[in-house]
Protein backbone atom coordinates (compact mmCIF):
# COMPACT_ATOMS: atom_id res chain seq x y z
CA UNK A 1 0.00 0.00 0.00
CA UNK A 2 1.25 3.48 -0.85
CA UNK A 3 0.85 6.13 1.84
CA UNK A 4 -0.70 9.43 0.88
CA UNK A 5 -0.49 12.71 2.75
CA UNK A 6 -3.46 14.52 4.24
CA UNK A 7 -5.04 16.58 1.48
CA UNK A 8 -6.86 19.83 1.09
CA UNK A 9 -10.42 19.58 -0.16
CA UNK A 10 -9.34 20.68 -3.64
CA UNK A 11 -6.61 18.01 -3.69
CA UNK A 12 -9.11 15.38 -2.49
CA UNK A 13 -11.38 16.15 -5.45
CA UNK A 14 -8.41 15.89 -7.85
CA UNK A 15 -7.53 12.58 -6.18
CA UNK A 16 -11.12 11.43 -6.75
CA UNK A 17 -10.70 12.17 -10.46
CA UNK A 18 -7.31 10.46 -10.43
CA UNK A 19 -8.78 7.30 -8.90
CA UNK A 20 -11.66 7.27 -11.40
CA UNK A 21 -9.19 7.66 -14.29
CA UNK A 22 -7.00 4.83 -12.95
CA UNK A 23 -10.00 2.49 -12.59
CA UNK A 24 -11.19 3.35 -16.11
CA UNK A 25 -7.67 3.02 -17.50
CA UNK A 26 -7.30 -0.47 -16.08
CA UNK A 27 -10.69 -1.47 -17.46
CA UNK A 28 -9.65 -0.33 -20.95
CA UNK A 29 -6.34 -2.21 -20.75
CA UNK A 30 -7.96 -5.41 -19.48
CA UNK A 31 -10.76 -5.28 -22.07
CA UNK A 32 -8.30 -4.63 -24.93
CA UNK A 33 -6.62 -7.97 -24.26
CA UNK A 34 -9.69 -9.77 -25.61
CA UNK A 35 -12.02 -9.75 -28.58
CA UNK A 36 -14.79 -7.20 -27.84
CA UNK A 37 -17.51 -9.86 -27.93
CA UNK A 38 -15.63 -12.48 -25.95
CA UNK A 39 -16.70 -13.71 -22.54
CA UNK A 40 -13.40 -12.46 -21.11
CA UNK A 41 -14.10 -8.90 -22.34
CA UNK A 42 -17.60 -9.10 -20.90
CA UNK A 43 -16.18 -10.26 -17.54
CA UNK A 44 -13.76 -7.34 -17.56
CA UNK A 45 -16.57 -4.87 -18.16
CA UNK A 46 -18.69 -6.52 -15.46
CA UNK A 47 -15.80 -6.28 -13.00
CA UNK A 48 -15.44 -2.56 -13.77
CA UNK A 49 -19.17 -2.03 -13.31
CA UNK A 50 -18.94 -3.74 -9.91
CA UNK A 51 -16.07 -1.47 -8.84
CA UNK A 52 -17.96 1.63 -9.94
CA UNK A 53 -21.30 0.42 -8.60
CA UNK A 54 -19.80 -0.25 -5.18
CA UNK A 55 -17.75 2.93 -4.98
CA UNK A 56 -18.09 4.91 -1.78
CA UNK A 57 -20.22 8.04 -1.44
CA UNK A 58 -18.47 11.21 -2.59
CA UNK A 59 -18.43 12.77 0.89
CA UNK A 60 -16.88 9.66 2.44
CA UNK A 61 -14.17 9.52 -0.26
CA UNK A 62 -13.28 13.20 0.14
CA UNK A 63 -13.23 12.95 3.95
CA UNK A 64 -10.96 9.88 3.85
CA UNK A 65 -8.60 11.52 1.35
CA UNK A 66 -8.44 14.72 3.41
CA UNK A 67 -7.57 12.63 6.48
CA UNK A 68 -4.85 10.75 4.56
CA UNK A 69 -6.70 7.45 4.98
CA UNK A 70 -6.47 4.75 2.27
CA UNK A 71 -9.60 5.21 0.16
CA UNK A 72 -9.65 1.63 -1.14
CA UNK A 73 -10.86 0.62 2.34
CA UNK A 74 -14.14 2.39 1.57
CA UNK A 75 -15.06 -0.31 -0.98
CA UNK A 76 -16.65 -3.57 0.19
CA UNK A 77 -14.07 -6.00 1.54
CA UNK A 78 -14.25 -8.38 -1.43
CA UNK A 79 -13.20 -5.56 -3.82
CA UNK A 80 -10.53 -3.83 -1.73
CA UNK A 81 -7.49 -5.73 -3.00
CA UNK A 82 -8.43 -5.11 -6.63
CA UNK A 83 -9.22 -1.43 -6.04
CA UNK A 84 -5.94 -0.98 -4.15
CA UNK A 85 -4.01 -2.65 -6.99
CA UNK A 86 -5.61 -0.48 -9.64
CA UNK A 87 -5.22 2.78 -7.70
CA UNK A 88 -1.59 2.11 -6.79
CA UNK A 89 -0.33 0.57 -10.04
CA UNK A 90 0.33 2.63 -13.14
CA UNK A 91 -1.80 1.76 -16.16
CA UNK A 92 0.58 0.26 -18.77
CA UNK A 93 -1.01 2.27 -21.60
CA UNK A 94 0.16 5.92 -21.51
CA UNK A 95 -3.02 7.44 -22.95
CA UNK A 96 -4.98 5.85 -20.09
CA UNK A 97 -2.47 6.57 -17.28
CA UNK A 98 -3.41 9.80 -15.45
CA UNK A 99 0.21 10.61 -14.51
CA UNK A 100 1.50 10.40 -18.09
CA UNK A 101 2.26 13.44 -20.21
CA UNK A 102 0.20 11.93 -23.03
CA UNK A 103 -2.88 11.65 -20.80
CA UNK A 104 -2.51 15.19 -19.46
CA UNK A 105 -1.98 16.58 -22.97
CA UNK A 106 -5.10 14.79 -24.24
CA UNK A 107 -7.11 16.16 -21.30
CA UNK A 108 -6.00 19.71 -22.10
CA UNK A 109 -6.63 19.25 -25.83
CA UNK A 110 -10.12 17.99 -24.97
CA UNK A 111 -10.86 21.14 -22.99
CA UNK A 112 -10.19 19.81 -19.49
CA UNK A 113 -7.60 22.47 -18.70
CA UNK A 114 -8.21 22.19 -14.95
CA UNK A 115 -6.60 18.71 -14.87
CA UNK A 116 -3.35 19.13 -12.96
CA UNK A 117 -1.74 16.61 -10.67
CA UNK A 118 -0.80 17.63 -7.16
CA UNK A 119 2.92 17.03 -6.56
CA UNK A 120 2.26 13.94 -4.45
CA UNK A 121 0.54 12.24 -7.41
CA UNK A 122 2.98 13.01 -10.21
CA UNK A 123 4.82 9.71 -9.74
CA UNK A 124 2.11 7.84 -7.84
CA UNK A 125 2.04 4.10 -8.29
CA UNK A 126 4.06 1.01 -8.94
CA UNK A 127 4.96 0.07 -12.48
CA UNK A 128 2.74 -2.71 -13.83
Amino acid sequence: MIDLPKMTEAQAYLYLDFVAFRLMGWEVVERMKHHPRSNAAKRSLESFRNLIGEQPPLDAFVAAAMAGDPVHLLWPEHLRAEVERQINTKVPRAINEPTSEEFIRSMHEGGRTDWVLPDFLTNHGRVA
